[in-house]
Parts: C-alpha cells; sequence; structure tokens
C-alpha cells in the first residue's frame, strides 16, 4: 500500500493531487483540509522508451480522506462539503378571459341595457396557463458526499461532457475540519490522514493507441490482445507506485491512482 505523496508518473497528464491542512489548534486540536484536484482531458501516456503510447481521460473518479489506521483523526461530519440541494420550483398561474360577441343587431342601441339591443351569440372562453420557472446554476462537475469504512469519499463525475476537465471545487475553500483526538500529547507527533484519487476500470477513456511507428485507433476496437498490452502497461505502473492492482479486464476492478498526505500550512 502506497504512503502518501505519491502521484504516479503515467498519470500525470490527466490527474494532479495536492492537500495541506493548517495547523492542530492548540486548545480544540481542530485543523481545516485542503484538497487541490485537477482533471485532464485526454491526459497523455507513456512516451520515449514506453511499449505503448495512448490518450487517457476519466468518466468518473473518486476522492477518498482516509483516516489513520488508529483513528485518532477524526472528522468533524459538520463540516464536510455537501452537495446543496437544489432549490424548490417556482409555479406561477395566470389567467385570461376572452370574450368574442357575434351576431347581428336590430333595433337601436340602447346604452343603459345593451342586452336588450344586442341579438345574437356571446361566447365565453376561460383561458388558464400555468408554468414553472426554474433557475439554477450549472457546473462542469457533480460531486457526491459518500461516507466510507475508512472516512469519507467524495464522487466526482461530468455534467457537461464525457471526461473530467477541470476542478471540482475551490482548492481554497476547506473540503472539512479533522480533529486531532490527542491534541495534549507531550511527546511524538500527530499521525496524518491520506488523500486518494480512486476509479473503476469502467471509468477509464483510453484513446489513441500507438505501438511504436504504428497508430492503432481506438481502444474498443482493438483485439483482445492487443487491449491485454495496454492493461499489463498500466498494471506495471500501478504496482511499481505501490499501488494494488487487480485484473483490468474487469471493469469494477476498483483502482488507486494517485495518493498524498496533507502538508502543514504555517502561518
Amino acid at each position: 500500500m502506497a504512503t502518501g505523496d505519491n502521484n504516479p508518473r503515467v498519470f500525470a497528464e490527466t490527474i494532479s493531487l495536492d492537500a495541506w491542512r493548517s495547523k492542530f489548534n492548540g486548545k480544540t486540536g481542530v485543523a481545516d483540509l485542503h484538497i487541490d484536484v485537477v482533471f485532464q482531458e485526454r491526459g497523455r501516456i507513456g512516451g520515449e522508451g514506453s511499449p505503448v503510447r495512448f490518450k487517457l481521460s476519466l468518466r468518473r473518479a473518486e476522492i477518498h480522506v482516509v483516516r489513520d489506521s488508529e483513528n485518532i483523526i477524526e472528522i468533524d461530519k459538520t463540516s464536510i462539503r455537501r452537495t446543496k440541494l437544489p432549490k424548490p420550483l417556482t409555479r406561477k398561474s395566470q389567467k385570461s378571459k376572452n370574450v368574442q360577441v357575434g351576431g347581428s343587431m336590430e333595433g337601436g342601441f340602447n346604452a343603459t341595457s345593451m342586452a336588450t339591443s344586442l341579438k345574437g351569440s356571446a361566447k365565453a372562453a376561460l383561458a388558464m396557463t400555468e408554468t414553472v420557472a426554474l433557475s439554477d446554476k450549472i457546473f462542469a462537475m457533480e460531486v457526491k458526499h459518500w461516507k466510507t469504512d475508512g472516512g469519507y469519499s467524495f464522487r466526482i463525475s461530468s455534467t457537461m461532457s464525457a471526461a473530467l476537465n477541470g476542478q471540482p471545487w475551490q482548492a481554497e475553500d476547506a473540503i472539512m475540519r479533522i480533529r486531532d483526538s490527542n491534541h495534549k500529547r507531550t511527546r511524538g507527533e500527530a499521525p496524518e490522514i491520506r488523500i486518494e484519487i480512486q476509479c473503476l476500470r469502467e471509468d477509464f477513456v483510453i484513446e489513441d493507441i500507438q505501438f511504436p511507428d504504428k497508430e492503432l485507433g481506438f481502444f474498443e476496437k482493438l483485439t483482445r490482445n492487443k487491449q491485454a498490452v495496454v492493461e499489463q502497461f498500466i498494471k506495471d505502473e500501478l504496482t511499481r507506485a505501490g499501488f494494488p492492482c487487480g485484473d483490468l479486464s474487469e471493469p469494477f476492478t476498483r483502482l488507486i491512482l494517485a495518493d498524498v498526505v496533507p502538508s502543514v500550512q504555517h502561518d
């Protein structure tokens, strides 16, 4: 298992991960946690000396905040960045009345009693128009918070395109507050949490695969043998970085793409 501060070189043009926290408060043991994550569409993977080259995007990703094994660092549940619920719909009703008069007039016109002078027919129609107005901001990514066994995660998906591109939130805004439950200790340092970027195998969008001097087109069009070469390359890189890696031919295989331990931001 990787121990943090590990952005694998192989994914450097597709994902970027950084994190920091404020110093633990001497009285309360509380600190603000910030996570800076950026996604890039069609990041180039491989290069000179690599057996294969391709471009990688992510359909979805999860940012996991993993607590220390002894659970000394606590998460303030009330401080977790949560998606705001949409505003209720605004419903407006508009009524209008139209009167159509048809027929012929006979005799004189008496201003005091139009009904006695008018011989014909009158048709009245009542129309009601109901409109529902909805005004909301649209963001390029949707973020959902999710409790996990080891802490909390944030599930990120794209709302504007097929792949993640950009930042899901402003890094200068704290994602949550954490607390050192043993901040009165007289010896040693507090343990740290770990931030991970995870995804499923099916979240990969792999394009423009090339072997040396030969362009092979989209990943989905490759034969099983050629797919295996790309999957083995990814698996080798993840293993080299210290991340567990299962069967990449299985769409629900979970992968850790990067992790980092937050640095301490001094005043």
